[in-house]
């Protein structure tokens, strides 16, 4: 009967959790009980002769007892088999003939510290310990988002960092937890969530766990029950994406407060996101999360920190020195602060004191060479499958593979065999065989996979479920082992040159009003908005009657700016960026498809930055010392250099005065360092701009100073100047005068600007001139004030703008409107981006703003 259940679909991973009725339990007990007579040398008989239910009768005791009056797992075993088990031979018999079992249902009993603890895996977790299971889902939802159903591996990342929040004394379940990777307790958990009141509990531990579950919510307090500690408070995790480490932050009602290398002032930072850590990385991170405080120390020992490349997940912090150390992953990077090479290849430095090194791990130990000893990296022998190469997009629910992708198998057991995978796609099935080496792995192509399944290979993305099958006693697939992995493929994706996806026939299942710079070409086939401006685009395809989006990347250099606050921003190619010491937290990020690019980073080159897919990510702070090349540039693999941009440092005035003037207008600024040369460019409604430069000390400028520009400091304080532009030789609409100061010492012009990206600049008019605009130029004169308009100014230097621009542009707007095709117009000059330094929230107050005229009766 127990051999029966196994093999059910559904049946928990856990030999210990399988169900059985009362009376069926009582006669099974009593039969074993009278086979052995109280005699511990009967015990190899008896898992020779029933197999399964020993197994079985040695975790159910644990699954139902332990826990309850203490830690000790033989007397749980002794009681239900009613035999003596004091003695190390008698106990070895047991561990012996048990394994054999395990062995046979491909489940593992390998890489354990005690015998004991591989009862107490197959055990699953025992009913004493459901209350600590529990509580700990429910702080990992509260922090981090509901379990993601959608994929097994996923899921089961999202179980394994539940556990963070049990209480420290409380350790065995946690063994249970990481052994499975089906993340059965997490799925049965999503499964009542989704539903508590139509949850229909299958087997009595799914009753006991539904009970469970309703009174914990109903307890106020979210901490472990049965003599735990308070539970640990919600932190922030270190995380691999998209190339670069970022700071995973739990959610929270208010900002939380994040202080790097003891940085005096605080990020402000939301919840719920990802923020990324710019390189050379912080060694400390101290945060305060609803009047919580907490602290991490990264790479501060000098060994490296190892991170699973297919879900990001943190795995541990290697020390300098280690011999030999088993990873819960086959596909990792590690990050140190010192050179070191992995498998013979060198680490790769894309910043001083940050280098970078890929491995994928296996059963035979892979050599790291950090500065000492020679450390040993293998993977930790598990049950797992996985799917990796031919990533189309990234995405929220898990990536998007093509039919090039490949299936890795994982038993866990150290011999060689053929095992069966049970795939699935919509209503259909079939078994693929796979071979795995002696070593426990196996691989197979997602071409072999499809091709038992008619129409595959043209099919639309598509949800594929795989399941691997357990050995049978004569070798054959007989039943699913529980080890599941679901996955999203695209089977009739043929390639793509960057800009169009290309497919056998035309995707079918596009939601197309929830793309974001996705569209299709004149064939029909899916490509991304050519004109870029884009970091990302979002495709959003329907599985299974589910909208499921995923990430495509613009297949060229990108260029994205993080403000502190965390909104984030794309960099036009050249962009002239303004930061100043306010702006020292942003982090400028780098993405690049080409490998084998170079950065030239204000003159200092940098040697594949973007190797295996890194992403560079530039701290401000580190972009304000001074340089003698402000620029920042790539440089392809061809040989061709772009540039990404060019620092321009801001800087603000600490006061700012109009004063009364006819015909001019006059200025009194005061700045926090010594200036030697004032500038202004005067920009016209067609776009023509003046620049003039007036030296203030000994130090001369380039250009003669025009006769309507007067400069001068105040009462030889080169701290503080005067400014005066006469307004009479304009002979057209108004202008816009922007401000540059020149620092002493320095050699560039910096624009005056605040942290916020407010920018100084004035309004100049000359009433007497014809301010009169042809039909023929009112869009372009119009759309250059609605450019100024859409940049935030400083609050000082708003009433000459509001007084002179304002009624202009209102007056040019509803003239425009009168013309056909007018408010399509006005449209259009409400959707010109506000300049780069602007905030990001800027953007919406423009579009509210410029689209005014349109309402205007």
């Amino acid at each position: 009967m127990i051999s029966r259940r196994r093999q059910e679909a559904g049946a928990p991973p856990f030999i210990g959790l399988l169900p059985l009725d009362e009376k069926a339990r009582e006669r099974a007990v009593e039969r074993t009980r009278q086979f052995l007579g109280g005699r511990p040398d009967r015990l190899k008989a008896l898992f020779r002769d029933f197999p399964s239910l020993a197994a079985w009768l040695v975790t159910h005791s644990l699954s139902e007892g332990y826990g309850d009056a203490g830690h000790a797992v033989y007397p749980h075993i002794a009681d239900i088999l009613q035999v003596p088990l004091d003695y190390q031979p008698h106990r070895k018999v047991l561990f012996r003939s048990f394994c054999a079992v395990c062995d046979r249902f491909g489940l593992p009993t390998r890489g354990f510290d005690r015998d004991v603890d591989v009862y107490l895996l197959h055990a699953g977790v025992s009913q004493a310990q459901l209350p600590h299971l529990i509580d700990a889902f429910l702080r990992q939802e509260a922090a981090f988002g509901p379990p993601p159903v959608e994929t097994t591996v996923l899921l089961n990342r999202w179980e394994d960092d539940a556990l963070y929040f049990l209480p420290p004394a409380v350790n065995v379940l946690r063994r249970a937890i990481l052994w499975d990777e089906t993340a059965w307790h997490a799925a049965l958990f999503a499964r009542i969530r989704q539903d508590p009141e139509a949850f229909v509990p299958a087997i009595d531990f799914e009753r006991s766990f539904k009970e469970v579950f309703d009174q914990r919510l109903k307890e106020t307090r979210p901490t472990s029950s049965r003599g735990g500690s308070e539970a640990l408070a919600p932190r922030p995790r270190l995380h691999w994406q998209s190339g670069g480490l970022v700071l995973r932050l739990p959610r929270s009602e208010g900002r939380i407060r994040l202080w790097l290398d003891g940085a005096q002032r605080p990020l402000r930072l939301r919840g719920g996101e990802d923020w990324t850590l710019p390189q050379p990385w912080p060694h400390e991170l101290r945060w305060e999360i609803s009047g919580q405080t907490g602290q991490l120390e990264f790479l501060t020992q000098g060994g490296c920190a190892a991170f699973d490349r297919i879900t990001g997940h943190y795995l541990r912090e290697i020390p300098r020195g280690s011999v030999d150390i088993e990873l819960d992953s086959t596909d990792i990077v590690l990050l140190a602060r010192v050179p070191f090479s992995i498998a013979g290849e060198p680490a790769l430095e894309p910043e001083a004191d940050s280098f970078v090194g890929f491995a994928v791990l296996g059963p035979r130990p892979v050599v790291l060479n950090l500065d000492g000893p020679q450390t040993g990296l293998k993977a930790r022998p598990r049950r797992r499958l996985s799917l990796a190469g031919d990533e189309i997009a990234s995405g929220p629910r898990g990536a998007l593979h093509g039919r090039s992708a490949r299936l890795r198998i994982e038993t866990g057991l150290g011999r060689s065999e053929t095992r069966a995978v049970r795939v699935t796609l919509g209503v259909q099935s079939c078994l693929v065989e796979v071979s795995i080496s002696d070593d426990g792995f196996g691989e197979v192509g997602m071409e072999e996979v499809l091709a038992g399944f008619a129409e595959a290979e043209a099919a639309d993305p598509v949800r594929l479920r795989m399941e691997l099958m357990a050995p049978s006693a004569d070798g054959t697939a007989s039943h699913g082992s529980g080890i599941t992995l679901a996955a999203w493929v695209w089977p009739g994706f043929g390639g793509s040159d960057g800009i169009v996806f290309h497919s056998e026939r035309q995707v079918r299942n596009l939601v197309q009003d929830e793309c974001l710079h996705v569209g299709r070409d004149d064939q029909g086939r899916l490509c991304l908005e050519p004109g870029g401006g884009y970091s990302v685009a979002r495709v959003v395809f329907e599985i299974e009657g589910v909208h499921v989006p995923f990430d495509l990347p613009w297949p060229d250099v990108t260029v994205s700016r993080r403000r502190a606050e965390g909104s984030v921003a794309p960099l036009p190619l050249g962009t002239r960026l303004s930061v100043g010491e306010d702006d020292r937290f942003d982090t400028i990020s780098i993405r690049c498809p080409d490998q084998k690019a170079q950065l030239i980073i204000r003159g200092r080159r940098e040697d594949r930055p973007f190797y295996g897919g890194l992403t560079r990510s530039l701290a401000v702070r580190d972009l304000l010392a001074p340089a003698s090349d402000e620029r920042v540039l790539l440089q392809r693999g061809n040989g061709s250099e772009v540039l990404l941009f060019e620092l321009v440092a801001a800087l603000a005035p600490q006061a700012i005065n109009l004063l009364p003037a006819r015909s001019a207008v006059r200025l009194q600024l005061k700045f926090g360092e010594p200036v030697d040369a004032v500038a202004v460019e005067v920009e016209d409604e067609t776009g023509a701009v003046i620049f003039a430069e007036a030296a203030l000390r000994h130090r001369p400028v380039a250009t003669r100073r025009p006769d309507w520009f007067h400069a001068e400091v105040n009462d030889n304080d080169a701290h503080g100047l005067e400014l005066t532009l006469d307004t009479d030789w304009i002979d057209d609409g108004p202008c816009l005068a922007r401000l540059l100061i020149r620092p002493e010492g320095r050699d560039g012009w910096r624009p005056l600007r605040n942290s916020r990206g407010d920018s100084f600049a004035v309004a100049i008019a000359n009433p007497a001139a014809d301010g009169f605009v042809q039909d023929a130029e009112l869009q372009r004169r119009f759309e250059a004030l609605s450019r100024w308009l859409s940049d935030c100014y400083a609050a000082e230097c708003w009433p000459t703008l509001e007084r002179t621009l304002v009624p202009r542009w209102q007056e040019l707007g509803c003239r425009l409107r009168e013309l056909r095709g007018g408010d399509g117009a006005v449209m259009r000059a409400a959707c010109l981006p506000p300049p780069d330094h602007a905030a990001l929230g800027w953007r919406v107050s423009c579009l509210l703003c410029i689209a005014e005229p349109v309402h205007a009766s």
